[in-house]
């Protein structure tokens, strides 16, 4: 997992780092990136009574922020949970034409929470859940090369599947879609065999669409089921399906920990806003304002 480089003193205190106002909305509110330009457009949002209508506006003091009339949410405690998803729901909050989604699960959780990637209708196992957007970004940046572990359950003994189960490792080429796309796991090992069928793990650092089972069916595997056990780190360990734990102690510092540790996000946003003023990427106005927030942020 490559981690992400921090110049700004690693133990030093959170504090509120200058930020574009949608990101800012779509991580205190229940607005997706669409429904906040609309918001912005309608004229709904002002900063220390100032209408903000630009998308683009740095904000510097979250406190004097008001949507629709209310003020902003504080910023909530971090939260992160594992979920061990059953087979037969979507991975997704909402579904078009009432299809099953674990979103009955995430309002038991909390509010303004998003699934980290997905599984399939039928693929159980982990599910990383999560109120953090920035964490959401880096697990499912296959340049951060987050390991994701999958058993599968594939029919025949091992020694009839053997050379087919070996291709998995190798690139894939899906010539079906209008766009090739290659496929290759990072690792495959055989963890137990049948006559009837074999259990394999399959270790992955990408996260391409529905990509076993594409591997599968191009190389003749019949997949007979799908689960991830393991992301990064985190683990099912005991969770039933459907059932979820919140992330603490040195779990969830695990988490964070190859991308800084907490609060590594945003003193990697600190250190971009100080390199671009630094480098004169801002007008004279803003520069001013960055300039006063460089200090006290340095305190």
């Amino acid at each position: 997992m490559k981690p992400f480089i921090n110049n700004l003193d690693k133990d030093s205190k959170v504090r509120f780092v200058p930020r574009r106002i949608d990101s800012l909305l779509r991580e205190r509110t229940s607005l997706n990136r669409k429904e906040v330009v609309e918001c912005l457009k309608d004229r709904k949002v002002f900063v220390s009574g100032v209408l903000v209508v630009d998308p683009r506006q740095l904000i510097f003091d979250e406190a004097h922020v008001v949507v629709g009339c209310e003020p902003l949410a504080p910023a909530p405690d971090l939260a992160v949970f594992a979920f061990n998803k059953p087979s037969g729901l979507i991975s997704a909050y909402k579904s078009n034409f009432g299809k099953p989604n674990i979103g009955s699960f995430m309002d038991k959780m909390g509010q303004n929470l998003t699934h980290i990637g997905r599984l399939d209708k039928l693929t159980t196992g982990l599910l990383l859940i999560t109120n953090d957007g920035d964490l959401c970004h880096a697990l499912t940046d296959p340049s951060c090369n987050v390991e994701k572990k999958y058993l599968l359950s594939v029919e025949g003994s091992y020694e009839e599947i053997v050379n087919k189960v070996e291709k998995l490792s190798q690139p894939v080429v899906n010539k079906k879609t209008k766009i090739e796309v290659t496929y290759q796991a990072q690792r495959v090992r055989m963890i137990s065999s049948t006559p009837s069928q074999t259990q394999i793990e399959v270790t992955l650092t990408e996260g391409k669409n529905r990509q076993i089972r594409r591997m599968c069916a191009i190389l003749y595997l019949n997949l007979l089921h799908l689960h991830r056990f393991s992301v990064g780190p985190i683990r099912l360990a005991d969770l039933k399906p459907g059932e979820y734990r919140r992330l603490r102690g040195p779990e969830l510092n695990s988490v964070y920990e190859p991308f800084g540790g907490i609060g590594g996000f945003e003193r990697r946003r600190a250190n971009q806003l100080i390199a671009t003023l630094e480098s004169g990427g801002f007008s004279p106005e803003l520069s001013e304002k960055l300039r006063a927030w460089k200090e006290s942020y340095l305190a």
